[in-house]
């Protein structure tokens, strides 16, 4: 998984710049408003500073008509929204750019809300409360967002921010006709901070990460076997291994150490059982 850059300019001239650019009797009405949204994002602010906004409230400052203005704003195509893509594009690794932070499987192909706006409409258009975000993260996320007992259920990327140490491994077992198989786990054995850790698996649960991990590796699998042919006639599998351990670590620069790919190289190169299996292809070849 991958964090993100926040925002650092003044989200609130970004809103009023929005309301300004419309017209009509929706204008009129924001324009009535702007000093409670004003409230609403200094209190944003505020929590997102101390890493707590999944304890906000919603706001009882707005009428229902209100409500809907403020959750009109927000349009995948709006301005604020390029606007804010566009600031997060050029402030980030450009390795990251249009991957989706929440998997790392996916394009970011839409813009997330940390806090929904069907709930939390003060915040639709918010800088800080939109992330690049998954078709598929973004149908599965939902409107949830935190558990019953108040704990958040997703990693924010702004301020979350991820451990270099490993929590991601993937188990390797051969089945009858000796074809290799993967199982993603998360282990604390690193000793992960009990609290990111207990956020991590919440996330992973409920996004069902381990398993779209699995399916993913199998899809690519054959791509790292296909390459294993000019090692067979030209090199030794020794070679082979070290070469996907070296590839384990160049990944882990640019996504992390966590990346699914990266700890499935590392899983192989680090396998006797998976060695033992390569030299079965070479002998057969």
């Amino acid at each position: 998984m991958i964090n993100f850059n926040h925002y650092n300019e003044d989200a609130f001239e970004l809103y009023k710049a929005a309301v300004n650019r419309k017209t009509g009797q929706g204008k009129d009405g924001l324009k009535q408003i702007e000093e409670k949204v004003k409230s609403a994002y200094d209190n944003y602010c505020i929590k997102f500073s101390q890493k707590q906004v999944h304890t906000l409230m919603p706001s009882n400052l707005f009428s229902e008509e209100e409500k809907a203005l403020l959750e009109g704003m927000f349009d995948s195509d709006n301005k604020i929204v390029r606007t804010i893509r566009d600031w997060i594009d050029d402030h980030n690794n450009r390795t990251y750019l249009n991957r989706c932070p929440y998997c790392t499987l996916n394009a970011a192909n839409t813009t997330e809300h940390i806090l929904p706006k069907s709930v939390y409409e003060e915040f639709a258009v918010h800088a800080l409360n939109l992330i690049p975000c998954c078709s598929e993260c973004n149908s599965k996320k939902g409107d949830n967002f935190k558990d019953r007992s108040g704990y958040p259920l997703f990693l924010n990327f702004y301020y979350d921010i991820l451990p270099e140490t490993q929590y991601l491994f993937v188990d390797l077992s051969f089945d009858e006709r000796g074809v290799v198989n993967f199982n993603y786990r998360l282990d604390n054995v690193n000793h992960v901070d009990v609290r990111l850790f207990d956020l991590i698996c919440r996330h992973y649960e409920k996004l069902d990460l381990l398993t779209r991990f699995k399916t993913k590796a199998i899809s690519e699998y054959p791509e790292i076997e296909n390459s294993l042919g000019t090692f067979l006639y030209h090199e030794d599998i020794d070679v082979f291994m070290a070469n996907l351990k070296q590839k384990a670590m160049l990944d882990a620069n640019s996504y992390g150490h966590n990346y699914w790919k990266v700890v499935l190289y590392l899983a192989l190169a680090n396998s006797n059982d998976y060695k033992a299996y390569l030299d079965r292809i070479k002998k057969r070849s």
